[in-house]
């Protein structure tokens, strides 16, 4: 599954550094708000800053985003999506079909996916969640 397919049937929330932004932008901070990295990395899962930093280095190098330090506080950056027009475009041919799935689904069909998505997405969640306590240790 992509990840922008991801993200339109499990609620927005992505592990796939490519989420990132629209993660960021879900929770507001593409609006102009401020985030710490650790606040980030806490969100979108990804195990600490550090990680995170090289992360949004990558994505900011890559064009996906645009990052600026803010003013008011020296450990928070602005982020924001700079990638979502070619991010739409990589994947408008698998929305596409995804469409096309979800048009010859039933409501009771559709809701049984979803449901099971969502059952994957917090069992995927609460192993992450273990693991990264377990390796805090």
């Amino acid at each position: 599954m992509t990840a922008f397919a991801w993200q339109r049937l499990a609620g927005g929330r992505l592990s796939d550094p490519r989420g990132v932004a629209e993660h960021s932008h879900t929770r507001g901070s593409s609006s102009g708000a401020a985030v710490r990295l650790t606040d980030l990395a806490r969100r979108t899962g990804i195990h600490a800053a550090t990680t995170m930093t090289g992360v949004l280095a990558r994505l900011e190098k890559a064009g996906w985003i645009v990052r600026r330090p803010d003013a008011a506080d020296g450990r928070r950056v602005q982020i924001e999506s700079a990638g979502f027009a070619r991010l739409t475009a990589i994947y408008r041919d698998g929305n596409r079909r995804l469409d096309d799935i979800d048009a010859g689904l039933t409501a009771e069909q559709a809701g049984t996916v979803l449901d099971y998505l969502r059952a994957v997405r917090c069992a995927v969640s609460a192993f992450s969640l273990e693991l990264a306590a377990t390796e805090a240790r």
